[in-house]
């Protein structure tokens, strides 16, 4: 079971069995829940609303998609270290 404590700038994730620290974030993928924030098709990107965090938000391009999206829509993804940050990755509607 995994537990998710988002703190101001940072996300902490807890494991029944270890605790993830918020440095290793980007190294693991980890199955989040989120609303997008926006997402363009003419430019094939968008951004994703972490749930329950009011800060952290991370890129998603199209090539992710499992399914089409929208603005609004609720998700769930995985997160990836990517070249320039976070990135979600294994995107699909809930």
């Amino acid at each position: 079971m995994l537990f998710v404590y988002i703190e101001t700038n940072k996300l902490t994730f807890m494991s029944t069995k270890r605790r993830i620290k918020s440095t290793d974030l980007y190294k693991q993928t980890i199955n989040l829940e989120g609303i997008v924030n926006f997402f363009s098709k003419k430019f094939s990107f968008g951004y994703i609303q972490i749930k329950n965090s009011r800060e952290r938000r991370v890129f998603v391009h199209e090539s992710q998609l499992l399914q089409p999206i929208k603005d609004d829509d609720h998700v769930k993804f995985d997160i990836a270290d990517g070249e320039k940050g976070p990135v979600a990755i294994n995107v699909k509607l809930t």
